[in-house]
Order: structure tokens, then C-alpha cells, then sequence
């Protein structure tokens, strides 16, 4: 009895060795791990660290595991660091807590910076490697990756913060992933020690929440009805587009006018040149050839640019007392109308009328 008293001594012993050449080797600048993990410690939060952190190392070389254990889990929870989960890792270890141990000796290891000691993280693997040797390691496939993961209902972490595995304790448990907006989903998984162990878990996007109905209203689609919108009131105000236009057809009623006119002037002295070229009263009486024949066409071509110049000038009259009239006597504020003006001139005559609606 004294001889296995004594030598569960020297094996705790030798434990708190470890653990104070971890402290040691794992006592460099500490960096921050990733701050995914659903217990992340908030801002602000890593006062009395490096004071919890040394208080943890001393209590496990005197072989106070539990100690030790209850330190270094309190540093943890201000201030997520490898060199306090391999500390950490190692007192859980100490105290036979094998599946807590491998979680925290394997965050340590993945997070050892490349800077850090190579034989002091071979040490560390190899109490990873005994802790697992005790327990079921379970990998993980879980969709989408960033799902919550719990093991027997106690969480555990995102597939990413876990490295993508869990390590659990031999026997039957269930692993659960869930996320918001999707459906939970679950496994069951089972191991002896020493044992690995695969989980899949998809978990499917549930659809929108349908809107409740009330009481006697029927559930069928409804066409979104486009509630009624007020007459737009017309437009007030005399428009000047009559005005425009109007000035425009005097404008070109008058050049029109004159240019006919000067016309007819030009086409009357080449008529006037024939006619004295041509010998007595009454040369062409009967006659339509020769000279004849082109002051016939010159006193035609007079009348057709004296009618035509007369039309463009009616037209232009008309069009300027039109736009006079309107731009001074239609009312100020009456409603626009969609009013067009129209003319046309001919040999024998001209014409001009609105057309729209007044």
C-alpha cells in the first residue's frame, strides 16, 4: 500500500515537472487565438492573465492539480491563449479529465506560433497523443462550417474553432449541429478507447415562416391591390406653345409672301421685255408659238406668284391676329388645350383653322 501511494507521488510528480517545463517552454510573448469560439473572452477582459497564469504553474509543481486546473480554466476565460490551453490541456490531464485535455493540448497545438520551441512542442504533442490514446477522437464534415456544435448537448464550438474534430469521452453520445435559419441536425457516434470516428452533418436551410392568417380571411394568394390615387390636377397656366407657333407661320407667311411677290414683279418685266419685242397692238391675237408662246407662260407665272404671295400674306394676317388674340384674351388660368394650327395656300386662295381640343 505505501509502495502505490509512493509511486502515484512520483507519477504526479514528474506530471507537475511537465507541466512547469510546458509553462516554461509555452511562457514566450502569448499571442491571441482566434476569437470564433462561443466563449471568447470580451475586450478588455485579460487583467490578472499573466497573475493567474504563474499562480497555475506554481500550484501544478507542487502537484495541486486541481489547483492548477481551476487557474489556468480562469485564465482561459479572460484570455484565449495557446500557452494557457497547453497548461491547461496538461492539468486536465493530470486529473484524468482526458477528453477536455485533448481539446486544449490540440488548440495548442495548432496554434504553436512557427517562432516557438520544436522540442517543446513535440512534448506537447505527446501528451495530446496520450490523451488521445484514452479517449474517441471524432472528426468532423459539418455544413455549413460555421454551425454550433454541441456533444450531448454541451457546445463545443464552430467546426473552424474546433480544427475539425472533438474528442469524447468512450462510449455512445450525440453530436448536434445547429444555425440559425437552418434545420438542426444530429448524430449519434460511438468508440472505444484509442478509436477515431466520422460525423457528417448537413444541415438544410428552412423556409420563410408563412404569415399567419386571421380567422375567416382565406388563405389564398391575394393580388397586392394599388390603393387609388387622386386625379393629378392639369396643368394651369396659358401655354406659350400656341404663341410659338403662331408667331412661327406669321414669320414664315410673311417671307413667304414677299419672296412670291418679288416673284411675280421679275416674271412681270420679262413679260413686259416680250411684249414690246413683238410688233402692233395684239401680236399673239391666235398666236401660241415662238415669242407668244413664252409671254403667255411669263403673265401666267405672274398670276400664279401674285395669288400665291396673296395667300402667304393671309396667312400670315390670320396667324398674327390668332396669336395676338390668344396670347391677350385666353384666359390666364384656364386649362390647357391641345390646340394645332393649320393653313394651306393654293393658286387660288388660302386657308386657315385650328384643330384640337379646346
Amino acid at each position: 500500500m505505501t509502495s502505490a501511494i509512493a509511486s502515484n507521488n512520483r507519477r504526479q510528480t514528474r506530471l507537475g515537472f511537465g507541466i512547469i517545463l510546458c509553462g516554461a517552454a509555452l511562457a514566450v510573448p502569448r499571442v491571441g487565438l482566434a476569437q470564433g469560439s462561443p466563449n471568447a473572452a470580451p475586450a478588455g477582459s485579460e487583467q490578472g492573465v499573466d497573475d493567474l497564469f504563474a499562480k497555475g504553474k506554481a500550484a501544478g509543481a507542487k502537484g495541486d492539480f486541481s489547483k492548477a486546473y481551476a487557474l489556468f480554466k480562469e485564465a482561459w476565460g479572460k484570455k484565449q491563449a495557446y500557452d494557457i490551453a497547453g497548461n491547461l490541456g496538461q492539468a486536465a490531464l493530470a486529473l484524468n479529465k482526458n477528453a477536455e485535455a485533448a481539446q486544449y493540448l490540440s488548440y495548442c497545438v495548432r496554434n504553436h506560433p512557427p517562432s516557438g520551441d520544436a522540442v517543446k512542442l513535440a512534448r506537447t504533442k505527446d501528451f495530446l497523443k496520450r490523451a488521445q490514446s484514452r479517449i474517441v477522437t471524432v472528426r468532423l464534415n459539418v455544413t455549413p462550417s460555421d454551425a454550433r456544435l454541441s456533444v450531448d448537448g454541451i457546445q463545443q464550438g464552430t467546426t473552424s474553432v474546433l480544427g475539425g474534430e472533438t474528442y469524447v469521452e468512450p462510449g455512445t453520445h450525440t453530436i448536434s449541429a445547429e444555425l440559425e435559419g437552418y434545420t438542426p441536425a444530429s448524430q449519434e457516434v460511438s468508440g472505444a478507447k484509442g478509436e477515431s470516428r466520422s460525423v457528417d452533418l448537413s444541415l438544410t436551410r428552412t423556409a420563410p415562416e408563412p404569415i399567419p392568417v386571421a380567422s375567416g380571411i382565406s388563405s389564398s394568394p391575394v393580388s397586392p391591390t394599388v390603393p387609388p390615387t387622386e386625379d393629378e390636377p392639369l396643368p394651369t397656366g396659358r401655354s406659350e406653345v400656341p404663341t410659338i407657333v403662331g408667331a412661327s407661320i406669321f414669320a414664315v407667311g410673311l417671307v413667304a409672301g414677299v419672296g412670291f411677290r418679288m416673284a411675280a414683279s421679275s416674271k412681270q418685266d420679262d413679260a413686259d421685255r416680250l411684249s414690246r419685242e413683238l410688233p402692233g397692238s395684239s401680236p399673239c391675237s391666235g398666236v401660241s408659238s415662238g415669242s407668244c408662246a413664252d409671254l403667255q407662260e411669263a403673265n401666267r407665272s405672274v398670276e400664279r406668284n401674285k395669288n400665291l404671295s396673296t395667300a402667304s400674306f393671309v396667312v400670315a394676317g390670320a396667324a398674327g391676329v390668332g396669336t395676338l388674340a390668344y396670347y391677350f384674351f385666353w384666359p390666364e388660368h384656364a386649362e390647357r388645350a391641345a390646340v394645332r394650327p393649320n393653313a394651306t395656300a393654293t393658286a387660288n386662295g388660302a386657308n386657315v383653322w385650328l384643330s384640337g381640343q379646346f
